[in-house]
């Protein structure tokens, strides 16, 4: 139950930012930090997550993103960090979806490269992605929508 700054919602944590009012939508990207944990541990807990906020928000569509694939650079040279966990990662979450109220999106059709790794123009450190491509992504997550 750890507070945090939530913008106009002040400090709050999970429990009372979802009772405080009734969501549309809810985008969920994490896991990426813990790819050096165990995964089946991380996965368990992603799905704990997922179930505990369905049980705040029924009426909301939730959309679990899969996290961004790192550069090349990176993936080729750190055994944590690297492509084939983060897709592994991202199938295993990808699995809560029911095509009802739990939606899986990928932003990684957006930033990534012909051989799936983050293009090395979208990122200095290669990782995260420059901040002049926001738009770009909130472009596209305003495609994910469902009518």
């Amino acid at each position: 139950d750890k507070v945090v700054n939530v913008g106009q919602a002040g400090s709050v944590n999970l429990e009372q930012l979802l009772s405080a009012k009734q969501y549309g939508k809810i985008y969920l990207m994490l896991g990426i930090n813990e790819l050096g944990y165990n995964q089946d541990n991380t996965v368990q807990k992603y799905k704990e997550l997922v179930d505990y906020i369905r049980s705040k928000e029924p009426d909301s569509v939730i959309f679990i993103a899969g996290n961004l694939h790192v550069a090349a650079s990176r993936s080729d040279t750190d055994k944590i960090f690297n492509n084939a966990n983060i897709n592994s990662f991202n199938r295993r979450i990808s699995q809560f979806i029911d095509n009802k109220k739990v939606f899986y999106i990928d932003i990684n059709e957006l930033f990534d490269d012909e051989n799936g790794n983050l293009k090395a123009e979208y990122t200095s450190d290669g990782t995260h992605v420059f901040a002049k491509h926001y738009v770009e992504w909130t472009n596209w997550l305003l495609t994910k929508a469902i009518v």
